[in-house]
């Protein structure tokens, strides 16, 4: 049996497998795994394997965050908005500007 592929396995330790097989997908060990990928936050050398997520555990909890605040600054806006086409008050601008 000739091993005509490389297994490109990512390991945790940054390393890849490396090992000779006869699938495209990787060595027997590794065929069915999720391959994994370099995190994108620069100088961080980290494996991550979460779907859907270039970022690794460390530095997805930012993200995460990140998107929490964004949707709590949005319900804002939208209340702030509603309240003052219900009140009829003055914006911002308008308060400004005379």
């Amino acid at each position: 049996m000739k091993a005509d592929y490389i297994c490109d396995y990512l390991h945790y330790s940054g390393k890849f497998c490396g090992k000779a097989c006869t699938r495209p997908e990787g060595c027997r060990s590794h065929y069915n795994k999720n391959k994994g990928q370099f995190c994108s936050e620069p100088g961080c050398s980290k494996v991550t394997r979460i779907e859907g997520c270039d970022r690794c555990r460390d530095h997805v909890r930012g993200h995460y965050q990140i998107q929490y605040v964004n949707r709590l600054q949005d319900k804002a806006q939208m209340f702030d908005q509603y309240m003052y086409s219900i009140l009829d008050l003055p914006t911002i601008d308008e308060l400004l500007m005379g």
